[in-house]
């Protein structure tokens, strides 16, 4: 029976995390792909669904009607904003932004810490 070279066992161990590793990526890849197949699908199905059913016409009429509705929100939001900046001072309303960002902020920080989290055990794991 043929001994080994020196450093086979860790020259394997090192070729096996690589391979393991390319794997890794193509079985992602195989997703990627698999799930943008089924989607590209169902937009096709659903295309074709709505250009058989509504007519040129019918499709003109409900873009101007969601366009008008978008308008509409739009239009509402801005209302709403008007009558808080009357009713309350500009101090109170510059307090309510600043909440808001600092919140906006803090999860956007919880969401960094939790995708290093995650990063750093993947590592481990390697």
């Amino acid at each position: 029976m043929a001994v080994p070279r020196a450093g086979f066992t860790q020259r394997w161990k090192t070729s096996l995390v690589v391979r393991k590793q390319r794997e890794q990526k193509k079985q992602a890849w195989r997703v990627f792909w698999i799930f943008s197949g089924v989607a590209s699908g169902v937009m096709a199905g659903v295309f074709t669904y709505f250009l058989t059913r509504i007519s040129l016409a019918g499709l003109l009429e409900l873009s101007v009607e969601m366009i008008h509705q978008v308008l509409g929100v739009t239009s509402s939001i801005g209302g709403v904003l008007s009558a808080w900046t009357r009713l309350y001072p500009f101090p109170l309303t510059l307090f309510m932004v600043l909440l808001f960002l600092l919140s906006l902020l803090g999860l956007i920080a919880l969401w960094l810490f939790a995708l290093s989290r995650t990063f750093q055990e993947g590592k481990e794991r390697a």
